[in-house]
């Protein structure tokens, strides 16, 4: 049975789409060509993300940045 969160779009009513954007985990950042492996953050729905790298904030440059949240 499709629930709150389906992709109708991906060919099947039980493909279930969620990306949960509060909490912490660990995050890849794709920019330049290169990778940086580092954390994000997000403590309540009405705090802004952060993204830190061993610790340090990972500055996001204008135009597009490629963000992967890993479960």
């Amino acid at each position: 049975m499709p629930g709150k969160y389906t992709d109708y779009n991906a060919g099947h009513a039980d493909n279930e789409v969620f990306s949960q954007t509060t909490g912490q985990g660990s995050a890849d950042f794709y920019r330049d060509g290169k990778v940086w492996h580092g954390q994000w953050s997000r403590p309540n729905d009405n705090a802004p993300t952060s993204y830190t790298v061993n610790g340090t904030p990972m500055n996001l440059t204008p135009g597009r940045t490629w963000i992967v949240l890993e479960g």
